[in-house]
């Protein structure tokens, strides 16, 4: 029980800064997954190997 008081007063003072971080990082892998569709997209127009379409839309 001790344990679960210290936490929740981490919590309450580091709350926000953690908030903030998840939700930046989340941001990140975000738009890192989606340029990283768009390239891959690029690529299978291009024609360029191992960029199969059917393969790529499974994946998304």
């Amino acid at each position: 029980m001790k344990r679960f008081e210290r936490t929740r007063i981490w919590l309450a003072e580091n709350g926000l800064v953690w908030t903030m971080w998840y939700q930046w990082r989340m941001r990140l892998d975000r738009l890192a997954r989606r340029a990283d569709k768009r390239l891959r997209a690029r690529e299978a127009r291009l024609g360029l190997p191992g960029t199969n379409p059917v393969v790529l839309n499974l994946r998304k």
